[in-house]
């Protein structure tokens, strides 16, 4: 079956609504099993790679699917009576998402370029049966560890929704949604002092 071709019925899934996103992983393991698969993946990535004889060249993609991985072992330990659909990679060359509720999931290295395909333009204009979200991850300069994880709806390419997902401490949801700012103008408040005169 293929997730990322164009919906013949596009109107059905209706416009992304961050509360309803908020809701259907509101208590739940859900964000826990993820930020464990992140955390477990980076650090089996590390292990494989720490006596140099893996070229590092095959790092970014290992850790990719370490990552993936790790997050598919933790939600079928975790959540296995929930209705977790992970993709399956069989010839090492298609993309890893997962779906839960009305939601596809992506894992995206953050700065990584895609190719300009159908599926990814059907990815980058929501035009799925079901919303898309990235789990994008960053790595710190050096690749030690990583940096920051966070979930993000874009459409097009304007983010709209992005929910940090806290990687070393206990979980709290953490969110961002873009809207106009009001920029409140305040008058500076001047204190004159007089000096003693010596």
């Amino acid at each position: 079956m293929e997730i990322f071709q164009t919906s013949l019925f596009p109107s059905r899934k209706g416009d992304f609504k961050p509360d309803k996103f908020k809701n259907a992983i509101r208590d739940t393991l859900f964000l826990e099993c993820v930020k464990n698969g992140l955390n477990d993946g980076f650090r089996r990535m590390r292990e494989a790679f720490s006596a140099g004889d893996m070229s590092m060249r095959n790092e970014s993609n290992f850790l990719h699917e370490a990552i993936f991985n790790g997050i598919r072992t933790q939600i079928d330990t975790y959540m296995p009576d929930w209705d977790v659909s992970f993709s399956t990679n069989k010839i090492g060359s298609e993309r890893l998402f997962f779906t839960f509720g009305d939601y596809i999931f992506i894992l995206k290295i953050t700065g990584a370029k895609t190719n300009d395909t159908k599926p990814s333009r059907c990815i980058e204009y929501q035009e799925a049966d079901k919303h898309i979200i990235t789990l994008e991850y960053t790595l710190d300069d050096m690749r030690e560890s990583i940096q920051s994880a966070y979930f993000q709806y874009k459409k097009g390419k304007s983010s709209t929704y992005i929910m940090s997902v806290p990687l070393h401490q206990p979980f709290e949801i953490q969110e961002e949604t873009q809207s106009e700012d009001i920029i409140e103008v305040k008058k500076p408040i001047l204190k004159v002092s007089k000096k003693k005169a010596k």
